[in-house]
């Protein structure tokens, strides 16, 4: 599938090693040359750079071939240019980052298909690990409902 990133900071370029591992296509879009440089020799991604809210380089990039898009820029206002592009470009499954829950409605309103917050998921998968530290993995579906655990018997 081909995966548009945007932001090449360490969570886009770290989204981007894991996809190009999975055999994805990836394109990370950042206004970084360094960063652009390293996710093409690195990662194994094409990268262009520029806004990832512009629409010039959105269409350079292919945005209307994108299967899948994370927004994961530095601010939660640029995420949500980017998802409110994606969705009138067409992409049909969109993620965003983000940091004040205050951009949870505004970002699901835009199109936003999944909205990870780096707080929230952080702070939840501490809790978890004190309060159950035999529980090698959790993963929450339907909205907390339902709970799958990964442990160790020996």
């Amino acid at each position: 599938m081909y995966v548009l990133i945007g932001g090449a900071g360490l969570v886009g370029l770290s989204l981007a090693q894991k996809l190009v591992e999975l055999g994805h296509t990836v394109a990370v879009i950042d206004i970084d040359p360094i960063a652009c440089r390293y996710a093409r020799e690195q990662v194994g991604a094409m990268a262009f750079e520029g806004s990832a809210v512009s629409t010039e380089v959105l269409l350079e990039a292919g945005i209307r071939k994108a299967g899948s898009l994370a927004a994961v820029l530095r601010s939660d206002a640029l995420n949500l240019a980017m998802v409110t592009l994606a969705k009138h470009y067409g992409v049909t499954h969109i993620l965003s980052r983000m940091r004040h829950p205050d951009f949870a409605e505004p970002l699901r309103i835009a199109g936003a298909n999944h909205i990870i917050s780096t707080v929230e998921l952080s702070v939840s998968t501490m809790v978890n690990a004190i309060e159950y530290p035999q529980v090698e993995s959790m993963m929450h579906f339907e909205q907390g409902q339902i709970e799958v655990l990964k442990l160790a018997i020996p």
